[in-house]
């Protein structure tokens, strides 16, 4: 029974944020300096308003909830659900509808709150002249302390919420990170610099790492810039990916427990009984248990890259710029989902590789399968699908980061400008943990989500005095679909774009305010049948179903 006539599973979320930063700058003893004391705090707080039924009172236990001593009993002493409710019917009578309003829930669920406290400092000054020029030092270092609490409150705790990813337990965490950097500015020969730089970090929960990165600017004219960059990289897994609760949902689609379907032997489908007695709805065509949360076994990121590329400024008018880059992530934070991990395009699922005679999978994912026996047929089937977070793959990227910026000649009605800012893939391909070969990703939905080969903004700006506006262009190119079309055919999902605009007012030169239209034409995004998300229709990876949105701001500069 889906509760429809409860409403919309609906929840308002409240945010508050706040940020308070001193600092100083300044110069003494040749050095130029910067120092900054910042706290940071966010608080989320998330109410149930509809749509969401509190077991118990559902099933009138008598106050006692899912996870306290007598639950099953009370249950059974009560009758089942209450006799006032209708389960065969989509609308309810007023007794009906007055029992399932009685076990809605209309209130705070959760509460999440995250603060930062850091300092920081940075100094730089000319230590030596070289024949080129005079080298440069900079160094600094910073020290922070972050704390992330999550607290459900009672009704979620206790696991009595029906439809909202069962009894989710609080979570807290919290670390220390102090990290020192400096660099270098070394200037080689007239027009061709060097940048050295170097950074430690300690983590109270990771240890340490190093990454030092050189870099190089050769400009043999006014109009052209030569520059390359290569390093190392670092991420530290964020505290919620951590340790955020364990939660309980769905798969997305609808599948045949391979387990339960050749229990009477390879060469017998018990879910194709074509509903007869063999047939079983809970494991048949049905949508499995998939548990989802933090991992406190999480490893850092770890990653290298370098890039190569120009600016060409022919005109003071006009600048165009091009720039490759490669990318290679070792040790890949992420969550695969469990409708991946049953069947994918690559043909490496559990049902996918799942053999009947020995009913075992060969699956890489095999492990994150777990099987219980059922109590009500005796048989061995899938309990759940495990997708908390994970060190998943290795990917590389390769690509080109495209820009030009144009000034058009100032007119009496303003100054008006044009810029595309746009990225090229040319290659995305990942490797996941078990795998012997990287797979190539471009143009197709992947196993993080769909990898468009193209993007682009295009803007059109103009200023007048105290006022200004401009106009976006977004866009991104389409991809194969994730699932095949009724007829088994691989569908191309289409290209997103969207419109944006925006415009400001500066009165005094203290307080400006700026109005906008975010998808200016109330676009769409593009249809996919993907089914690894609550959401259907669309990707909520790529696209935003809010449509045409507006927004203000009104800021005060202290001079």
């Amino acid at each position: 029974w889906r509760s429809l006539s409860a409403g919309p599973r609906t929840d308002v979320a409240k945010e508050k944020a706040d940020r308070a930063l001193i600092g100083a700058e300044g110069s003494g003893f040749g050095w130029d300096y910067n120092v900054g004391l910042m706290r940071t705090q966010d608080r989320v707080t998330d109410s149930y308003v509809a749509g969401y039924l509190s077991e118990s009172a559902l099933l009138r236990t008598g106050g006692l909830t899912p996870k306290q001593p007598g639950y099953s009993a009370a249950v059974i002493a009560g009758g089942g659900i209450d006799p006032a409710i209708n389960p065969w019917s989509v609308s309810q009578d007023a007794a009906g509808q007055a029992a399932i309003d009685r076990a809605t829930i209309n209130q705070v669920v959760r509460v999440g709150k995250s603060t930062r406290d850091s300092i920081d400092g940075r100094a730089s000054r000319e230590i030596y002249n070289l024949p080129a020029g005079p080298l440069a030092l900079a160094v600094g270092g910073e020290f922070r302390r972050e704390r992330y609490d999550d607290v459900p409150q009672p009704i979620f705790s206790s696991g009595d919420l029906i439809g909202s990813g069962g009894d989710l337990q609080p979570a807290q965490g919290s670390r220390r990170v102090a990290a020192a950097f400096t660099e270098l500015n070394i200037p080689i020969v007239k027009n061709l610099e060097a940048g050295l730089a170097a950074r430690f970090d300690h983590y109270s929960d990771f240890g340490n790492t190093t990454n030092p990165k050189v870099s190089l600017r050769w400009q043999p004219t006014t109009q052209l810039l030569l520059r390359g960059s290569a390093g190392t990289g670092f991420r530290a897994p964020t505290l919620p990916e951590l340790f955020v609760g364990t939660t309980q949902t769905n798969t997305g689609g609808a599948y045949d427990d391979p387990l339960f379907d050749s229990s009477n032997g390879p060469g017998k489908s018990r879910c194709n009984d074509n509903g007869g007695a063999q047939f079983n709805p809970n494991f048949c065509n049905a949508q499995l248990k998939n548990k989802q949360g933090g991992n406190p076994t999480l490893q850092p990121e770890k990653s290298h890259q370098y890039s190569a590329g120009f600016v060409l400024e022919p005109t003071r008018d006009i600048t165009f710029g091009a720039d490759y880059f490669y990318i290679k992530q070792r040790q890949q934070i992420g969550i695969i989902l469990g409708d991946t991990k049953l069947t994918n395009a690559n043909g490496n699922g559990y049902i996918d590789l799942f053999n009947r005679t020995t009913r075992t999978s060969s699956s890489p994912f095999a492990g994150d399968v777990i099987t219980k026996v059922d109590p009500f047929t005796g048989v061995t089937v899938i309990d759940f699908i495990s997708s908390t977070n994970q060190n998943v793959a290795e990917q590389i990227t390769k690509g080109i980061d495209i820009s030009a910026r144009f000034r058009l000649p100032k007119t009496d009605f303003g100054q008006f400008t044009a810029g595309i800012e746009s990225t090229y893939l040319i290659s995305s391909k990942n490797k996941l943990k078990g795998d012997p070969n990287f797979t190539e990703n471009i143009g197709t939905f992947a196993v993080f989500g769909p990898v468009v080969r193209y993007k682009e903004l295009l803007s059109l700006g103009w200023d007048y005095g105290p006022y200004n506006a401009a106009l976006y262009y977004n866009y991104q190119s389409g991809y194969a679909d994730s699932n095949l079309n009724p007829a088994g055919v691989q569908r191309q999902v289409g290209p997103y774009e969207t419109w944006d605009i925006t415009s400001s007012y500066t009165a005094f030169k203290a307080i400006k305010l700026t109005l906008g239209i975010r998808n200016l034409f109330d676009r769409n995004p593009p249809f996919s049948n993907q089914n690894q998300y609550f959401q259907v229709g669309y990707d909520p990876t790529i696209g935003d179903p809010h449509g045409r949105t507006y927004y203000g701001r009104l800021s005060y500069t202290f001079k």
